[in-house]
C-alpha cells in the first residue's frame, strides 16, 4: 500500500511545511502553511505540471521508474540507479557532511526533498514510494513489463537433455561404494580411488573418459562429481562411515521410485544442497564467505524465471542474462548489498560491487542453465559451428512439466539385451534399480549407445558370496530381458553354481581332544546336549560356529576343563531377536509364494539370518514358522467359509 500524503503532511513541522510550500512555489517562506491548505495546493494539476516542468531529465526518469513499478521500489535499487540521499548520520563528522552538500543532489535526493517520494518500511524491506494522492495525478506511465522477451535463435549443434544420465551416474557411484567405501577428505570431498571396476561407468556418466579400472573422477576436474556427492548424501543414498561413504539402507527404496518421483526429488535436493556454483562453475574464489548467504534463494528465483519460458523455444544465453538483469538483477542478493561479498576472479581481481554484476550474477545465471539444469535433463543445449561454449538453450518437455508441477511425459521402460556371448546391453531407458541390481553380479565394460556389462565367473562368485542364488539371478535376468535368456547362458550360470559346491569354505567351531576316548566320553554323557558334529579324524569334531557359547557353558557345568578361543560375536540383534526375524521372514515368504505375490523376503536374506543362529534355535524357528503359517492359512480359510455362508 502506498503512503498517504495527507497523513505525512500532518506529521511534518510548521517549518518543514513552509519549506515544501516554497519548493512547490505555493507560498512565501514567511507564511504559515497549514497541512490541509498545503495539501490542497499540491494536489492541483497546475502545481504538479509546474513542478514537473522544473525537474531535470534524470529526475523525471527516476520518477517514471517508480511509476512503472506501481509507485514503490526498493530503496537500494532506486539509489543504485539514480543516486542516494545525503544523510548527515552517514558521515563521520559535520564538516564531511557540509562538504558533501557542495555537490549537486542526485535524482533520488531531488525527488525526496520535493516530497514526491517517501521512505517507507514494508515486510519485504525499505522502499521509496510515491504518495497515493500524487500518483493518481501524475502523467501515466506504462507498468514495467516483467515478462521475458527472448528473440528465437536456431543453433545447429544440439545436446538434448537426458534426465536419466544423472541417475546412471548415481548407480555408478552406488556400485563403487558397494564394492569399497568411497574415501573422503577433511572437507568431505571425494578422493581419487584407483582400481575400481565401476569408476569407468561413473566417468562415462559424467561425460569424462570412461575406462574400466581408471581412478574415480576428481571433483576439481569434474564439477558435477561434487554435485553428485551432495545429491547422494541429501537423498539418503549414501551414508558417512569411518571408512568412507557407503550405500545407505534407503538407497534401494529411492531407486525403485517412479521416474517423476526420482527426478522431482533430485531437483529439490539440488535446490537446498550446499554446493557452490560460484566456485565450482563460475571460476570465482571467496576471500571471506558471508555468514547469511543462501544457496536456495537464487536457485528458486532462477527456476521461477526458467518456468516462464515457452517450452521448445531456443534462446541465446546472452539474451537470457540481459533479461535477468532487466527483470530481477538482485535474484542472488535480495538485500542489494553488493559490497559485502569478498569475491575474486580466476586472476585474483576483485569483483566486489554491483559494477561486477556480469562477472558474478551473470556467470551464475548462465552456469545454472549449462550446469545443473542441463545435467538434470531439464534443458537442451545448443551452439553454432565453431563455438566452443554452449550459447543457446531451450526448456524441454521434461523440464516444463517438473517446474510447473505437471505430470511428466511417459516413457516406455526398456529392457536388457542378453546375448549368448554373456554380454548384457543396457539401453538408456532401463530404470536405475535393475541397473544397480545388475551391477551386483555383472561387470561393466564400456559405454556407447548402450551401457555394456558382461557376465563373468568372478562377478558371479561375488554374488554367491553375498548370498544371491543362481535361481534369483536367472529370475532377475528373465524379468528384465527383452527376450528369453540364451540357453547356454542359463546352463553356464547353473554350472558355475554347481562348480562352486565342489570346494566349500566356511567358518566352523573346532572341538579338539588329546585323547580320542575323551570325545567318546562326551558323546555318551547324558548331561550334555551336544549339537550336530562332523568328525575330523579321531581327535577333532567340527561344529557350527554359533553353537560355541552354549557348548562351552554346558561343558563347564558338567565339570570338564576347556581351553576356549571363541570368536567375538558383534551382532546388533540377539539370537532371540534373530530367531523371531527368521520366523516372520519364513512365514511371509511362504504366504507370498502361495498367493503368487512378488516382493517377499529373498532366500539370500533368510540364509544370512540362518548362519547366525545355533542349530537348536534354527530348528525351533523353522518349526514356529510352519505352525504360524498353518494357523494363518486356517484362519483365512475359515473367513472365506463364513463369507460364503
Amino acid at each position: 500500500m502506498l503512503p498517504s500524503l495527507r497523513s505525512w503532511l500532518g506529521e511534518r513541522s510548521t517549518a518543514e511545511r513552509r519549506t515544501l510550500a516554497r519548493l512547490w512555489q505555493l507560498a512565501s517562506g514567511e507564511d504559515v502553511v497549514e497541512a490541509e491548505t498545503l495539501l490542497e495546493g499540491m494536489l492541483t494539476p497546475h502545481a504538479i505540471a509546474t513542478l514537473l516542468s522544473r525537474l531535470r531529465p534524470v529526475d523525471r526518469a527516476a520518477l517514471e521508474r517508480l511509476q512503472a513499478e506501481g509507485g514503490a521500489l526498493q530503496m537500494h535499487i532506486l539509489e543504485r540507479e539514480f543516486g542516494t540521499v545525503r544523510d548527515h548520520r552517514t558521515y563521520p563528522n559535520p564538516r564531511a557532511y557540509l562538504e558533501a552538500l557542495a555537490g549537486p543532489p542526485s535524482a533520488t535526493e531531488r525527488l525526496y526533498v520535493l516530497g514526491l517520494i517517501q521512505q517507507c518500511k514494508t515486510p519485504s524491506g525499505a522502499v521509496y514510494a510515491i504518495p497515493g494522492e500524487l500518483l493518481e495525478l501524475l502523467p501515466p506511465v506504462p507498468l514495467r513489463d516483467r515478462r521475458f522477451c527472448l528473440p528465437p535463435v536456431e543453433p545447429q549443434n544440439i545436446l538434448p537433455g537426458d534426465p536419466g544420465r544423472i541417475e546412471r551416474a548415481l548407480v555408478g557411484l552406488l556400485a563403487t561404494a558397494y564394492e569399497t567405501p568411497l574415501p573422503v577428505g577433511r572437507s568431505g570431498e571425494l578422493r581419487r580411488l584407483s582400481g575400481s571396476r565401476w569408476a569407468g561407468l561413473l566417468a562415462a556418466s559424467l561425460d569424462q573418459t570412461g575406462a574400466t579400472g581408471e581412478p574415480l573422477p576428481s571433483e576439481r576436474t569434474a564439477p558435477r562429481m561434487a554435485l553428485l556427492r551432495h545429491l547422494a548424501l541429501d537423498l539418503g543414498l549414501l551414508r558417512r562411515t569411518r571408512g568412507g561413504l557407503r550405500p545407505a539402507p534407503t538407497a534401494l527404496a529411492w531407486l525403485g521410485l517412479s521416474a517423476q518421483e526420482r527426478r522431482q526429488s533430485l531437483l529439490q535436493a539440488w535446490l537446498v544442497c550446499q554446493w557452490d556454483e560460484l566456485t565450482a562453475l563460475c571460476g570465482l574464489r571467496w576471500r571471506s564467505v558471508p555468514l547469511r548467504r543462501s544457496y536456495e534463494t537464487p536457485r528458486r528465483a532462477l527456476l521461477e524465471m526458467v518456468a516462464q519460458l515457452a517450452p521448445g523455444q531456443w534462446f541465446a544465453l546472452d539474451d537470457w542474462v540481459s533479461e535477468i538483469r532487466r527483470i530481477n538483477p538482485d535474484f542472488q542478493r535480495p538485500d542489494g548489498l553488493y559490497d559485502t561479498w569478498m569475491l575474486v576472479d580466476d586472476r585474483g581481481r576483485s569483483v566486489v560491487g554491483f559494477q561486477h554484476w556480469e562477472a558474478v550474477e551473470g556467470r551464475l545465471a548462465r552456469a545454472v542453465i549449462t550446469g545443473p539444469l542441463a545435467w538434470l535433463g531439464l534443458v537442451d543445449l545448443g551452439r553454432q559451428p565453431g563455438e566452443e561454449m554452449w550459447s543457446a538453450a531451450r526448456l524441454n518437455s521434461w523440464g516444463a512439466a517438473l517446474l510447473r508441477g505437471e505430470p511428466v511425459p511417459s516413457l516406455d521402460e526398456e529392457r536388457f539385451i542378453v546375448e549368448a556371448s554373456f554380454t548384457v546391453f543396457v539401453p538408456p531407458l532401463v530404470p536405475p534399480l535393475p541397473r544397480f541390481q545388475l551391477s551386483r553380479f555383472a561387470d561393466w565394460e564400456g559405454h556407447g549407445a548402450f551401457d555394456i556389462y558382461r557376465l563373468t565367473r568372478a562377478g558371479f562368485n561375488r554374488a554367491l558370496d553375498r548370498g544371491i542364488g543362481v535361481e534369483e539371478i536367472l529370475a532377475f535376468l528373465d524379468r528384465w530381458s527383452a527376450e528369453s535368456i540364451p540357453q547356454n547362458v542359463a546352463f553356464t550360470l547353473r554350472q558355475w553354481a554347481a562348480d562352486g559346491e565342489e570346494l566349500r569354505l566356511r567358518p566352523v567351531l573346532l572341538l579338539e581332544a588329546q585323547d580320542p576316548l575323551r570325545l567318546e566320553q562326551l558323546r555318551r554323557d547324558r548331561r550334555l546336549a551336544l549339537p550336530p558334529a562332523e568328525p575330523l579324524g579321531e581327535r577333532a569334531w567340527a561344529m557350527a560356529e554359533a553353537d560355541g557359547a552354549a557348548l562351552l557353558a554346558a561343558l563347564r557345568r558338567a565339570g570338564y576343563g576347556v581351553a576356549a578361543e571363541l570368536p567375538t560375536r558383534e551382532e546388533p540383534l540377539s539370537e532371540r531377536d534373530l530367531a523371531a526375524l527368521l520366523t516372520y521372514a519364513e512365514v511371509v515368504a511362504r504366504l507370498t509364494e502361495a498367493c503368487g505375490v512378488e516382493g517377499g523376503p529373498s532366500a539370500a536374506l533368510r540364509r544370512r539370518i540362518e548362519r547366525r543362529l545355533s542349530t537348536a534355535t534354527l530348528a525351533a524357528a523353522r518349526r514356529e514358522a510352519i505352525t504360524l503359517t498353518q494357523r494363518l492359512c486356517g484362519y483365512c480359510q475359515e473367513s472365506e467359509e463364513e463369507q460364503e455362508h
